[in-house]
């Protein structure tokens, strides 16, 4: 059975998902059970997805070992692991993965490290090898991965509930709803 790792965003390169490609394809030879997940689109899309497939094109498992395209909750909730190798952003995929209590290995930015504090594993932004380092660290310590997402699931809860989330945006909504043009 395959094994998820789920990855995505607004696919441009302050998504940096080409670093997640390279790190799974350095994972994939240890753990030919792996499948990466890019879940979202933008203008990198067709980019990333011709170097997923000369990344595997050698030796493709029958599993697809790259999925593009959004990524069902059932899905989600299987992964192993996710991963936010974002540049800048992120902070959404990183909370809802620590919502849905996975794992999660992040670039080590501002905002990520703000939003998961301890309740993540971290590599320097743009660093494949060190992406790389962090997930097979946790995929070879599955008790520490989960206890990894129940500390996400928890912080999430404390810190991002669902009412202080959707507030500040209702209150955007509300108000750009005014400044429409009458019909």
């Amino acid at each position: 059975m395959s094994r998820l790792i789920v990855t995505g965003g607004r696919l441009d390169h302050r998504a940096d998902v080409a670093a997640a490609v390279w790190a799974f394809d350095i994972l994939r030879y240890t753990d030919p059970g792996l499948s990466l997940v890019v879940a979202g689109d933008g203008p990198e899309r067709g980019r990333l997805m011709r170097f997923a497939r000369q990344a595997v094109w050698d030796d493709a498992p029958p599993v697809p070992p790259f999925v593009f395209g959004a990524v069902p909750q059932t899905q989600f909730d299987q992964a192993v692991q996710v991963w936010v190798p974002h540049r800048a952003g992120g902070w959404r995929l990183a909370l809802a993965a620590m919502a849905a209590g996975r794992p999660v290995v992040a670039a080590d930015t501002p905002e990520l490290r703000q939003t998961l504090g301890d309740a993540g594993r971290f590599f320097p932004p743009g660093d494949r090898a060190g992406l790389a380092v962090q997930a097979r660290r946790l995929l070879d310590r599955p008790d520490e991965a989960a206890a990894l997402g129940d500390d996400g699931r928890v912080r999430a809860v404390a810190h991002f509930p669902a009412w202080q989330m959707a507030d500040p945006l209702a209150a955007v909504y509300h108000e750009a709803r005014w400044r429409l043009p009458a019909r």
